[in-house]
This record gives C-alpha cells, sequence and structure tokens, in this order.
C-alpha cells in the first residue's frame, strides 16, 4: 500500500473517531493511498476477458485494411456517373470476401462484389444488387436510384497506431472482438489480485451445520466472495473468524503475507468483541473507520503487515453496500483497474422520501415502469440492514446526498444499478 503525505486520515484517537468521514473523503483517500499491486504479464486474447490491461493497446494495422463493400452489390467508380440518367457498365470480374478481384480498373467497369469484399483501386462505390440489371455482361442501374456508396471504408473501425483500449480497462468480450481483428494473439493484463475473505463473530455458523441458540448462519461470505469474483479478483475463503484476539490476529498475519487484499465483515463497531479495528491498530495502520452513510457506518480501510485491509460491517445490506461503494473501488485500485464505483443514472423518485440531513443514505430501490413507459426508482418498504429478502429484491442503489432531507415524487434522484451478476 502506498503512503500518500497529502491523504488526511480522520484521526482515531482511543478508538473512536472525532468527525465521521464522509464517503467522498473516504474514496478520495483509497485512490489516493492504492496503487497496483499484482505484476504484468501477457495472456491469449480468448483468456483475456475481465482482465486489466497493463498497457495501452494500440492498433497495429487500420481496420478494415481496405475499402469494403458494405452490401451484395457491383462495385464501380463514381466519376462515371457525371450528367448520367442510366447508367450502364461493363461487367469486368467478382470480388468476394476472401477471394479480391485483381484484375484491370478502367473507366466504365463495374465488377459484382458481395459483402466484405475488398474494393480494387479506382472503384469508390457500390450499388446494391436489388436496383440492377444484369445482361450480356452490361449492368445498368437508374442514377437517381443511387443512394449512398455503401462502403466500409478503410480505417473507419479504428486507424493503425491509435489507442483502442487504454491502460486499466476491464477488458469486456466486444473488446476481445476488436483486439482479435486487429490480428492480436495476446494482450498485456496485470496478474489476477488474490484477495482473502472473512466473516468474524462468534454467533456466526458455516450454513449446513446445526444452529445453535443464539447463533446465526453466515451470509455474507458467499455473497461478497461473488462480488469480488466479479470485480475480478481470485478469492481465497478462508471461513469464520472467532472472536478471540490472537486467533484473529495469527490468521489475518497469514493471510496478509499469502494475498493482495484482505476483506472481513463484522468486528468493526464499538463493541468488546470487535477486534478487527484493534488488531489493524496494533499490526499497521487504521486511515478509516466510521463514516458519515447509512448503512454501512462501522467500515475500515488500513493495513495488516503492509497487506491493506477492507474491514465490512457485520449486517449484510451494510457489508454490500459498504462493498460497492469502497470495497469494489480499492480492488480496482490494487489491479490496476481504472473502474470507478457503480454506474449512475438519474431516474424520478417513484414516491417521497425522507431522510436525515447530515448523512449519505444508500436506499434498496425496485426500477418500475410509470404509465408513461419511463422508469422511477422506488425505494422497498424493508430498509433494514440485516434484510437479505431486500437485498434480492433489489434491482439497484438509491444514492442520497448528505445535504438533502425531503424528495418528492417525480424529483430526480441518483440511482445505482446493481451489478448484473447480483
Amino acid at each position: 500500500m502506498a503512503h500518500s503525505e497529502t491523504a488526511q486520515a480522520v484521526p482515531v484517537p482511543g478508538g473512536t473517531a472525532t468527525r465521521r468521514m464522509t464517503l467522498e473523503e473516504a474514496q478520495r483517500q483509497l485512490r489516493q493511498l492504492l496503487i497496483p499491486v499484482v505484476a504484468k504479464t501477457l495472456v491469449p486474447v480468448s483468456a483475456a476477458v475481465n482482465r486489466v490491461l497493463s498497457s495501452d493497446l494500440i492498433a497495429p494495422i487500420d481496420l478494415p485494411r481496405d475499402d469494403r463493400a458494405a452490401l451484395d452489390g457491383y462495385a464501380f467508380q463514381s466519376a462515371d456517373l457525371a450528367g448520367a440518367d442510366i447508367l450502364r457498365l461493363a461487367l469486368v470480374g467478382r470480388s468476394a470476401a476472401g477471394h479480391p478481384y485483381a484484375g484491370p480498373t478502367e473507366a466504365g467497369s463495374a465488377i459484382r462484389i458481395l459483402t466484405g469484399g475488398s474494393l480494387p483501386a479506382g472503384y469508390d462505390s457500390v450499388v446494391m444488387q436489388e436496383i440492377c440489371t444484369e445482361a450480356d455482361g452490361i449492368v445498368s442501374f437508374q442514377a437517381a436510384a443511387l443512394t449512398g456508396n455503401h462502403v466500409r471504408r478503410r480505417g473507419e473501425d479504428c486507424r493503425a497506431g491509435t489507442v483502442i483500449l487504454p491502460h486499466g480497462h476491464r477488458l469486456r468480450p466486444a473488446d476481445l472482438g476488436i483486439a482479435s481483428g486487429c490480428g492480436l494473439a495476446v494482450l498485456p493484463v496485470y496478474d489476477t489480485l488474490r484477495v482473502a475473505l472473512f466473516s468474524t463473530g462468534d454467533e456466526l455458523v458455516e450454513p449446513g451445520r446445526d444452529l445453535p441458540s443464539g447463533h446465526i448462519w453466515d451470509a455474507n461470505r458467499a455473497m461478497l466472495k461473488a462480488l469480488v469474483q466479479e470485480s475480478g479478483a481470485l478469492v481465497n475463503d478462508l471461513g469464520i473468524l472467532p472472536d478471540r484476539s490472537e486467533d484473529m490476529r495469527d490468521a489475518l498475519t497469514r493471510a496478509a503475507h499469502d494475498h493482495d487484499l484482505i476483506i472481513t465483515s463484522g468486528g468493526m463497531s464499538v463493541g468488546d468483541e470487535d477486534h478487527v479495528k484493534q488488531i489493524i491498530n496494533r499490526r499497521g495502520r487504521l486511515e478509516m473507520w466510521r463514516l458519515a452513510i447509512k448503512p454501512g457506518k462501522p467500515v475500515g480501510f488500513g493495513d495488516i503487515d503492509d497487506c491493506p485491509i477492507i474491514a465490512l460491517p457485520g449486517n449484510p445490506v451494510a457489508a454490500v453496500v459498504t462493498f460497492l461503494t469502497l470495497g469494489r473501488l480499492a480492488v480496482s485500485r490494487l489491479s490496476g483497474s481504472n473502474e470507478s464505483t457503480l454506474r449512475q443514472l438519474h431516474l424520478p423518485a417513484g414516491s417521497a422520501i425522507r431522510k436525515q440531513a447530515g448523512r449519505r443514505d444508500f436506499l434498496l430501490a425496485k426500477l418500475v415502469t410509470a404509465e408513461n413507459g419511463l422508469s422511477r426508482a422506488v425505494p422497498l418498504v424493508k430498509q433494514g440492514s440485516a434484510m437479505l429478502s431486500s437485498l434480492m429484491e433489489a434491482d439497484g442503489l438509491i444514492d442520497l446526498d448528505e445535504d438533502l432531507t425531503e424528495i418528492a415524487p417525480g424529483e430526480t434522484i441518483r440511482y445505482l444499478p446493481l451489478p448484473a451478476s447480483f
């Protein structure tokens, strides 16, 4: 973890923050403190989806490499159109994809051309076959019926030497298409980030095991593992840590030596059994731990033996919200990705909303279609930070700034769609 001298952490004297940090301050601090920690490598383009480019991807050729027909028809020289009502051209050859015409070209001639076929030098237009008549080696059409030249021009996709994908870009299936189309067989990427994942708390039990009185099954790790993997990292699920300081310290220290990032849930509040923040303070540095957001106030970031750690709240909704707003950013920065946080949309509110001033609120929400056919974001009725059924039902998050207190129906609000894989 790179410590920046410009980063201003909220003081944490005696384990309590002097004030709550805003989410924007926390995000800015993550951007200042975190740099890529993974090595660079080369991978086959077919295996590069969801990997992060370690350098700009430069087009080695013009794409397409030459002018090509956009449909089936006849290629000709537009100069032959001058003053013509009906154009009659001598048919001299044929061009198809992979089988270019290599014969002579001259004024008043045309070639049969199929979609994707290369245009010979001098031919600059294509007329669709539906408006043409061919007989006795002559192709003819009415000049007035010609619409467009139906040619894919050389380099219209990309020009040789230009950046087609920037350093830090996370590769999508469509990106692999243009890379392959440019003839690139291997791509420069970062190694996959290694993330250690823990839940903490004596009350937690692995799903599938008997549930003693006063205990709950651990709902967080399965969700968080999927979210971290969706962010492009390799996750090592290391189970549940009991509320014993020495055992927790030993497990976190071992994980720090074998991973690039640790993510925990639970143990960041102010109770006697909330040990995670104490261990971070003893083994490294706690940069922040209480935020002016709801849900998700008890969340921490720091390092253990120089391995960054994101300590999320224990309640499932709070854990998801803080991972999406902070943990995902940390994974991106350490992975070399230039991704920011969740994509933002601006939509009308589907109902009235009231909130407390001075706090950034995230409300689980669904998209509904109004009578006018437009989408609106409606907060779910159940907004508790432990409501698993609401997480399952939600399409996204309504994101309300600190200074807002009341939102009227139809007023424009910020809406963050949940990842498609959630």
